[in-house]
């Protein structure tokens, strides 16, 4: 009986420590990107694309419409389509979008319910629904992201590995597009603010608009650009480019001062704090209501969430050439594709040829800017983003990275406060 009570004890013992070690495997975080299994075919996206319908019972024609859900407004204008093609955050169901006649986010007052209203600048869109009421060349605004500020945070080492971080050079971004009463881009303003800068190279910062020509814009103000590396046409842009591209700024040291201790700006806090600073990068389409090239450029063509944000490295050093661009999207013309396949860079620079010479399709998601395991050196967010702390995994601050890089869940990842989500401890 004595035996039989000490087999029983040691069998409980046994399957207690099985139950704790199966326990500590489940609860077992990554502490390095390295730790990630990441499928071929991860995007990398905070955002998806939705093709959002004109209702059966609602007549095409010059009216206004709003596509919303029940926290964002992502297109206002003309209602001239039979479907919209828009960009909404990940976790967005397509279920909850919906055309309306009113925008649901303004209030509810007697001139914004009046639908007889006047059109003061003769443009056909009603003072209610007319953001410019007293101009005929500008009818509506609309935003990207349309919740605020998204955010772009990157690696500079590329093609050398890095430490995953993700805060060598940290912006918040938002562009308003500015359109008239029929869709037509007459203007893009863009904020960048740039927040961190935890390397120690002197980076510089450009996007590109890849569906258009340089010269279909009038002229664009705004940039910072010092140095004699890069080279700016009239009008504004960058030459020497098949695609609009705009440099924001050659260096972010001249742009975000020092502290003068520790390494970078805003990734050490026991370094002082340096308030961020903004850049408005205004981009002029048309001229009193004249397009710039003969041809107006309409808010779908625009397709301003398409933009391709990239980083230049080390450019005191290295020059132009060193472009560091999200996964899945190409360099520009003068970026240095020598730098391709060696290091750990695995683009596919076949698929990225042919993307060129298919005038960019966006259909088509080549491999670049990915490790041979599909580890990106920049990401994208669709809403604002709390970048790490110096030498610190991104892995480690965000606790359900991993769960959506290896499986697509858990999409509010980097937006959740809860302790589950995320250790504060090494996020700045």
């Amino acid at each position: 009986m004595k035996k039989l009570g000490i087999f029983i004890l040691g069998l409980v013992i046994s399957l207690s420590a099985c139950q704790k070690e199966e326990e500590d495997q489940v609860d077992q975080k990554p502490e390095k990107m390295e730790d990630l299994n990441v499928s071929d075919n991860f995007d990398w996206k905070t955002t998806k694309e939705a093709d959002v319908k004109l209702p059966e019972n609602r007549e095409k024609d010059s009216t206004t419409i709003y596509i919303v859900d029940d926290q964002n407004l992502y297109y206002k204008g003309p209602a001239i389509r039979e479907s919209y093609p828009i960009t909404v955050p990940a976790n967005v169901k397509e279920g909850e979008l919906k055309v309306m006649d009113n925008n649901p986010f303004t209030s509810k007052t007697k001139s914004t319910m009046d639908v007889k209203g006047n059109d003061s600048d003769g443009d056909g869109i009603k003072d209610n629904k007319d953001d410019f009421p007293n101009n005929p060349y500008k009818a509506y605004k609309n935003y990207y992201p349309a919740s605020g500020f998204g955010t772009l945070a990157f690696e500079d080492l590329w093609p050398s590995k890095g430490d995953y971080d993700f805060n060598d050079m940290v912006i918040d971004y938002q562009f308003e597009t500015i359109t008239n009463a029929y869709a037509e881009v007459v203007e893009v303003n863009a904020e960048f603010v740039t927040v961190a800068a935890g390397s120690g190279y002197n980076n510089g910062f450009g996007f590109e608009l890849p569906l258009l020509n340089p010269s279909e814009v009038h002229d664009v103000s705004g940039y910072q650009v010092n140095g004699s590396v890069f080279n700016i046409s009239q009008n504004g842009t960058e030459a020497n480019q098949s695609n609009l591209n705009v440099i924001v700024f050659d260096d972010i040291y001249d742009v975000l001062q020092h502290p003068g201790g520790g390494t970078g700006i805003n990734v050490d806090p026991s370094m002082s704090y340096v308030q961020p600073d903004t850049i408005q990068i205004t981009m002029k389409f048309m001229k009193n209501g004249q397009p710039a090239d003969g041809y107006a450029v309409t808010i779908w063509s625009l397709n301003i969430s398409n933009f391709n944000p990239y980083l230049i490295s080390n450019v005191s050093g290295e020059g132009r050439g060193r472009e560091i661009h999200l996964p899945g999207r190409y360099p520009t013309d003068l970026a240095d594709t020598s730098l391709f396949n060696t290091e750990y860079d695995d683009t596919d620079f076949s698929v990225y040829s042919s993307i060129k010479q298919a005038q960019n399709n966006s259909k088509i998601i080549p491999k670049s800017y990915e490790t041979a395991n599909n580890y990106p050196w920049a990401l994208s967010f669709y809403d604002n983003f709390d970048h790490m702390i110096e030498k610190n995994s991104i892995v480690k601050g965000y606790l359900k990275f991993a769960d959506w890089a290896e499986n697509g869940s858990n999409k509010n990842w980097y937006k959740n406060n809860n302790p589950a989500f995320r250790n504060n401890q090494y996020i700045y």
